[in-house]
């Protein structure tokens, strides 16, 4: 031991939720895609089927499962599936939007979730190790399109 914990494997966890009738919905911030590319940071495409959903997902359309608390205080959070308009690049202020973020410390985009309100991108968050400050529209920061509806999973019972 020495002082560190290990911390238990994600399917470990997910049995265990399984095994107490929990939905598992919750540990999706923990599971991480660390490809490169594109870091999936705060999303992370979803192309399961959404039996609450029952038209198919439309052209030009994403969805999206929500993997931090980017904007919990929006009401969004994490294993949420959001569904974006992909041809909505600049819509109303206030709305979410999913966008690509290049940083010039890394040669990948970050995926991000945010609320738009030109000329930056903001979250909506409680979660003190998200970094609050604003993303600037421009260059390095591309909306890829606006939210148009949230399904969520109920957990618990």
């Amino acid at each position: 031991m020495g002082g560190r914990t290990k911390k238990a494997p994600l399917e470990d966890l997910r049995k265990v939720a399984d095994a107490l009738g929990l939905s598992s919905s919750w540990l999706m911030a923990l599971d991480r895609d660390e490809t490169t590319g594109f870091a999936e940071g705060d999303v992370a495409p979803y192309s399961g089927d959404l039996p609450a959903l029952e038209e198919p997902l439309a052209h030009a359309r994403g969805r999206w499962r929500i993997m931090s608390r980017a904007l919990d205080l929006a009401g969004i959070l994490p294993g949420d599936i959001v569904e974006f308009d992909l041809n909505d690049m600049q819509p109303p202020r206030g709305t979410v939007v999913v966008a690509q973020h290049y940083r010039p410390d890394r040669p990948q985009a970050d995926t991000v979730l945010r609320v738009y309100e030109p000329p930056v991108l903001l979250v909506r968050t409680t979660d003190a190790a998200i970094d609050g400050r604003p993303i600037e529209l421009g260059e390095r920061t591309v909306v890829m399109g606006s939210f148009r509806r949230l399904y969520r999973e109920r957990r618990g019972s």
